[in-house]
């Protein structure tokens, strides 16, 4: 009955010995994201992405279903044109915290931007929003229009990619954010987009403008299945 019962305690004893340290673990790795989190948002507040990146890659590494971690990550990777990345890296994050109001607007959109006065044929575009709270970050691609009249965009480039950067205010259901070309299609301009987001928060409509100049736009969220990969624009 001695052996049993110390037979018994000993397997106690080692399971313990092995559960204490990795218990003990958790804790400093959580402890660990939260700094690599913060210090990665800091630098690229203070615009150096690639250092902020590294740090990111730590704080997915050390807790990978950190929702916050992703998107943070995403982030950086759209201002270094990393767009699949990103995309990957909000779509994970959703799917982690699928409840998350912060969360609310990110994902894959379709789009039209309208000119004014009918002359030129609107122009339909995907845009994969990112959303951390109110701030937003997204990237878009789009069929390239501008080669007609513009002799410095490449004919036989048939898209383009745009970064975005802007915030969402819950309270007014209001949406803004500034789309800059990329310029690795000889384009490189900036839009203005102002907008407001239906009570279902499946669209957004509202105006676009270049220097006082603009049209119109509208924003659909894509359903569920929908095909939104980097080929497809609507």
């Amino acid at each position: 009955m001695q052996s049993r019962h110390f037979a018994w305690l000993s397997a106690v004893l080692v399971f313990a010995c092995f559960a204490i340290p990795a218990a003990r673990a958790q804790p400093q790795q959580s402890k660990g994201a939260d700094e690599a989190l913060k210090r990665g948002k800091e630098l690229l507040a203070s615009g150096e992405p690639e250092k902020a990146l590294g740090k990111l890659d730590e704080a997915v590494k050390l807790d990978p279903k950190r929702a916050g971690a992703r998107v943070a990550r995403a982030f950086v990777e759209n201002a270094m044109k990393m767009y699949d990345a990103a995309n990957a890296d909000a779509s994970e994050a959703l799917r982690l915290d699928p409840k998350n109001p912060d969360l609310k607007l990110t994902g894959a959109w379709f789009g039209t931007y309208v000119y004014p006065g009918g002359g030129i044929a609107s122009v339909r575009f995907r845009i994969f929003i990112v959303q951390d709270g109110k701030k937003i970050s997204a990237n878009v691609r789009e069929p390239n229009t501008f080669w007609e009249g513009n002799p410095n965009v490449p004919r036989d480039v048939p898209f383009l990619h745009a970064v975005c950067e802007g915030e969402y205010d819950p309270a007014t259901r209001q949406f803004r954010f500034t789309k800059t070309y990329d310029g690795a299609s000889g384009v490189s301009h900036s839009v203005e987009y102002s907008g407001t987001l239906s009570d279902d928060g499946t669209q957004v409509e509202g105006d676009w403008s270049i220097g006082g100049a603009g049209g119109t736009f509208r924003l659909q969220k894509a359903k569920p299945g929908q095909r939104t990969d980097a080929e497809s624009t609507n």
